[in-house]
């Protein structure tokens, strides 16, 4: 679908009975390029496609034994890269297959390119016990590879900042014994390892049982204007890190995040999460904007539209000198804001009631790491919420 900025359909262009259309990438003529896979995963094809900004075909390409999510990046040359079993570049004008690259692991996640042309891709790889498993690789235009380096399991978009850092997330269920720590990985043009940030909970849990794979990240990381990078972690946390490998902020929202997050020219972070605190009995979107100093701006779009609306309106009438109408509009704004942070609350007791349970089931297993890491969570919500108030009553 390609809609208008007022929300209507301007056309549409079918695919067939595609089962996924991973992400789309919009060349600089406006050419779209997609993606579609048929099939079980392991043996899936993808037909990829071109099409103009009027919604018409160019041409389409069927890429065999694709095995996964065949999403694109775009070179500054013009150059489609394709991930999955195997990274292939295709030629923008024809769809034409350039060279084709065999990765040890399939790709989950859409390749990155750099400025100076690098191309770099992350692959999870189901099986650890291969060397050549949990690797970012960097290759060169022409599909030689140029480095790889072991950063553990990964299924997101590497980010490649202006100096030239590349940024990715993962897990590993080998760390800290035999591999990178999960979280987030920072590594050189060069790459080399530069430094690692934990996300929340402990790589690994024994006592006697395994308790569960242990909680990273499959959000592709964001870096923004000034360096810092952004990104979600399973726990539903967002964080914000800066260049240097510190912690800038950190905000607990609850949810699992595997979106990519989205910045505006203000600074305010924008990411979203499929599912609730519970699983998939409560699986829905939700999205949340914050605020460059880590607090939620709005969870709600349709409350922030009406509020924009309402705050047009006060704005037009004070400058009519309407001082009536101008206090009935700011009395109804501040009854909106007043039922979405209720309503926000609500959420929020919610999440601190699932941290407690969480609390109660680490402390009477002994695991005094988690204990500490939860109570940490917990504090922070609290004063999340205050802060998230605070900037709402604004």
């Amino acid at each position: 679908y390609a809609l208008t900025p007022g929300g209507k359909v301007k056309w549409t262009f079918s695919v067939g009975r595609a089962d996924i259309v991973p992400q789309i990438k919009l060349g600089r003529d406006g050419t779209l390029y997609f993606g579609t896979i048929r099939g079980p995963s392991r043996r899936a094809e993808c037909r990829f496609y071109a099409v103009d900004p009027r919604g018409r075909g160019k041409w389409s390409v069927l890429l065999t034994d694709s095995g996964s999510l065949c999403s694109p990046a775009i070179a500054p040359d013009g150059t489609i890269y394709v991930g999955g079993d195997r990274l292939r570049a295709v030629d923008a004008q024809d769809g034409s297959l350039k060279w084709t690259f065999d990765v040890a692991t399939p790709a989950h996640a859409a390749p990155a390119v750099g400025r100076d042309g690098t191309i770099y891709l992350a692959g999870p790889g189901w099986d650890q016990r291969k060397p050549d498993a949990h690797r970012l690789y960097a290759l060169n235009p022409d599909g030689t590879e140029k480095w790889s380096l072991r950063v553990g399991w990964c299924e997101s978009t590497p980010a490649v900042a202006d100096d030239g850092t590349i940024y990715v997330t993962g897990w590993n269920i080998d760390a800290p014994v035999a591999g990178p720590p999960t979280g987030l990985h920072a590594v050189s043009p060069e790459g080399r390892l530069k430094w690692s940030y934990r996300t929340y909970f402990p790589d690994w849990h024994f006592h006697g049982r395994q308790r569960g794979l242990p909680w990273g990240s499959d959000c592709s990381p964001i870096v923004g204007a000034d360096g810092t990078v952004y990104f979600g972690a399973d726990t539903g946390v967002v964080y914000a890190v800066n260049a240097d490998g510190t912690l800038k902020w950190r905000l607990d929202v609850g949810g699992e995040f595997d979106i990519r997050p989205a910045i505006d020219a203000q600074g305010t972070l924008y990411i979203c999460h499929a599912g609730g605190p519970g699983a998939f009995e409560d699986f829905a979107m939700r999205c949340y904007a914050i605020s460059d100093r880590g607090t939620r701006v709005m969870q709600r779009p349709r409350v922030a539209k009406r509020v924009e609306a309402l705050r047009r309106r006060l704005h037009e009438a004070r400058r009519a000198g309407d001082l009536a109408e101008a206090e009935e509009i700011r009395q109804a704004i501040k009854n909106l804001l007043a039922d979405a942070t209720e309503q926000e609350g609500g959420r929020i007791k919610q999440r601190i009631r699932t941290l407690r349970r969480q609390l109660g089931k680490a402390r009477a297993a002994g695991n005094h790491q988690e204990v500490r890491e939860i109570v940490e969570l917990l504090r922070e919500l609290q004063a999340g919420r205050g802060a998230a108030d605070t900037e709402e009553r604004d």
